[in-house]
C-alpha cells in the first residue's frame, strides 16, 4: 500500500512516497525512513536501537499529532495516509 510523505523542506533521504506491507505501524515507518538518514546517529539510541524521535521531529499521520493517538507510533497505516514529518528546531541564546 502507498504511503504519502510529507516534509517543509526537501530531505534527500525521505521519498514524497513509500510503498509498504498491509499491517505495517506508523513506527515501521518511521523506522525504515529514518535509520539511514544521514542524522540518523542524533535519533537512533545506540544502546537499544530504539528511535528516539522526542525533541527531533514532529510526527503527524493524517495531520493528527502522533502522541495524540490513541495507540501513539503503534497505529497501523493504511492505504493513502500521509505522514508528515516536520524537524523541529531549537535555539538558544
Amino acid at each position: 500500500m502507498r504511503i504519502a510523505i510529507k516534509t517543509p523542506m526537501r530531505i534527500p533521504e525521505l521519498p514524497p512516497e513509500v510503498q509498504i506491507e498491509q499491517g505495517s505501524l506508523l513506527r515501521d515507518l518511521l523506522d525504515r525512513l529514518l535509520r539511514d538518514a544521514y542524522f540518523a546517529k542524533e535519533i537512533v539510541d545506540p544502546k537499544t536501537g530504539e528511535l528516539l524521535l522526542d525533541g527531533a521531529f514532529q510526527v503527524l499521520l493524517n495531520n493528527a499529532p502522533s502522541h495524540s493517538l490513541p495507540e501513539g507510533l503503534d497505529t497501523e497505516l493504511h492505504e493513502g495516509d500521509v505522514v508528515s514529518l516536520t524537524l523541529i528546531l531549537i535555539g538558544g541564546g
